[in-house]
């Protein structure tokens, strides 16, 4: 992925972050599939408030777990 267009010609660094819950692991079996669906959406939506109040985006979803990316950058 390219720098969002306020980075672009600045000096950029690409941080990346994988968040992985755990949480399908942790009740293996012990509730049910949807109870579990309802709480791994809350935490992802939790997240991506996160992340954007932070100037990041998500990448992608994987299982429980979220890729984040930014871009820090100082203009020339």
């Amino acid at each position: 992925n390219s720098p969002p267009a306020s980075q672009q010609g600045n000096d950029v660094e690409r941080r990346s972050l994988m968040s992985d819950a755990r949480l399908s692991r942790l009740v293996n079996g012990n509730l049910d599939p949807e109870n579990l669906q309802d709480i791994i959406r809350a935490y992802q939506e939790t997240c991506a408030k996160l992340i954007k109040k932070y100037s990041g985006y998500i990448t992608s979803y994987i299982g429980d777990g979220i890729i984040r990316r930014s871009f820090v950058g100082s203009s020339r």
